[in-house]
């Protein structure tokens, strides 16, 4: 098994517990939920969930390419930037605990598409066109339809006063 697969394998692992941490213990001693509650998505723990569930799945991806098809590539620059893995990894644990600590100074739509701008940058996209796309569309997108279709108060930090 060369360097990268292990390394992928890692990172894999740690990844999957985490998101078992986060899911089995985290989510359930820290989010109160307020009595009986009819619809699931209702809950203050579905979100969260769904995220632990997302990032398991994510870890799972990657233990599996370890083990499958990486080891019968011929090694190319970009395997030498998967050793660089773990460093990756603790810059988007990083990235999240900026995000967390901008969103309410920035609001959620300026805070996420710098997050996505990093995260995009970070995972080695380099396409301006797709990179200008996504940070700006996805976060406006998503505004519109949580304040608008869904009725939901979004943090705006401070453009508040330009929202009504």
């Amino acid at each position: 098994m060369r360097a990268a697969d292990r390394s992928d394998l890692i990172l894999g692992g740690i990844t999957i517990a985490f998101a078992c941490l986060t899911l089995f213990f985290i989510i359930p001693s820290g989010v109160e939920n307020p009595g009986q509650i009819n619809v699931m998505a209702l809950g203050p723990a579905f979100w969260p969930s769904v995220i632990a569930i997302f990032i398991f799945l994510m870890g799972s991806f990657v233990v599996v390419q370890a083990y499958r098809g990486h080891g019968s590539r011929e090694s190319t620059k970009e395997d030498s930037l998967a050793n660089f893995a773990p460093v990756r990894w603790l810059s988007a644990l990083i990235l999240l605990a900026g995000y967390y600590l901008l969103l309410d100074i920035l609001g959620m739509v300026v805070t996420s598409a710098l997050a996505l701008l990093t995260f995009m940058l970070l995972g080695g996209e380099r396409r301006a066109i797709l990179i200008v796309t996504i940070t700006i569309v996805l976060p406006v997108a998503l505004f519109l339809f949580f304040r608008y279709a869904a009725n939901v108060a979004i943090p705006m930090g401070i453009f508040s006063d330009w929202v009504s």
